[in-house]
């Protein structure tokens, strides 16, 4: 196709430019115009998925409008030529990129509602891939039993999770020791108490799901703080506590490095902690708690750090959430979330 060139300004081309590469065969010819829809912003979606694309810039010199025209036949901009000889007149983002055969279309075992969609590729979309990768899938996991129902979150904090659950469950509430991260999370609006998990300020089954994350492994009297999760759900109802893995690659990291500094007195050595296998979470659950359900979480993933990898994190956050319900990789997890039913 023959290059006509446009009125547009140099900084103006400069930034089309940008959207210029060569790393696969396919090749697309874009023709617009100053006056009409610009094709940068459909540039820059070819070019995140490392496809080339040529702008052909129409200014409003009689002779290049006339030969526009009579291609476009009076048709709206910019005109795009896909490699397979189709011309796409002013075509949506989706429809451009189903011309290219990129648009996805779940079918099938795959035609499924997926636990986290994230939107746009910068610095939020990273940091929301990122809590996907960890947080997101205990967000989901709760979502899965407490939908529309009454939830407790035992060691709420400053109420991340918590927010996110007040916005599926029918009421949310949250609890911890510390009064610091109350205050944040009431300035959240949200609904929260201050006790222990030994101690939950609580009425007997007055919730359908009691859950805590990054809790438990922390608590010393893990048997009571059961019994207490188990006292305030429902018959029917569920409790979903997190535990710290023994078999897992994150306690072999957790093993090898040197202590971490968790304020500017202490380290991460000094803070009780306690590693479980299968046999001993068993141990700790009360008789009217039966573990029907396990969901593993980091369970490839040495450290949180990998996930912010340009490449290497998205491989690593898509095979870890295949691997979370899977059984036999779901039980090797740094992280393991017992699924208790309450009977």
């Amino acid at each position: 196709m023959r290059h006509l060139q446009g009125s547009r300004s140099a900084r103006s081309q400069r930034s089309l430019n940008r959207f210029v590469t060569t790393l696969t065969d396919i090749a697309l010819d874009a023709m617009g115009s100053d006056k009409a829809p610009d094709p940068e912003i459909k540039g820059a979606i070819l070019a995140c998925r490392q496809l080339p694309i040529r702008v052909h810039l129409v200014g409003p010199e009689a002779r290049l409008r006339a030969a526009l025209e009579e291609a476009t036949r009076g048709r709206e901009l910019p005109i795009v030529i896909v490699p397979v000889g189709s011309v796409l007149r002013n075509p949506t983002t989706l429809a451009l990129l189903d011309a290219l055969g990129l648009a996805e279309k779940p079918t099938g075992d795959h035609a499924e509602v997926c636990d986290l969609l994230v939107v746009g590729g910068g610095p939020a979309g990273l940091a929301a891939a990122v809590y996907g990768a960890s947080e997101g899938l205990r967000t989901v996991l709760v979502e899965r039993y407490a939908t529309g129902r009454d939830a407790l979150e035992v060691g709420c904090g400053t109420g991340l999770i918590l927010d996110r659950v007040a916005s599926f469950a029918r009421r949310a509430t949250g609890v911890d020791l510390s009064g610091g991260m109350l205050a944040r999370a009431a300035a959240r609006g949200l609904r929260v108490a201050q006790g222990s998990a030994t101690e939950l300020p609580v009425a007997d089954a007055s919730v359908d799901v009691a859950y805590s994350f990054k809790v438990l492994a922390h608590v010393r009297d893990i048997q009571l703080a059961m019994r207490e999760m188990a006292r305030v759900v429902r018959p029917g109802g569920y409790v979903l506590a997190e535990f710290y893995n023994a078999r897992s690659i994150r306690r072999l990291v957790k093993w090898m490095k040197p202590p971490s500094a968790v304020s500017a007195t202490t380290h991460d050595e000094h803070v009780f902690t306690r590693y479980d296998d299968h046999d001993a979470i068993r141990g700790y659950l009360p008789p009217e708690l039966a573990w029907v359900a396990t969901r593993g979480i980091r369970v490839i993933t040495p450290v949180a750090k990998v996930h912010e990898l340009p490449v290497l994190g998205g491989a690593v956050r898509w095979i870890e959430h295949r691997l979370a319900d899977l059984p036999g990789a779901r039980d090797v997890g740094g992280f393991l979330v017992a699924v208790c039913r309450r009977v």
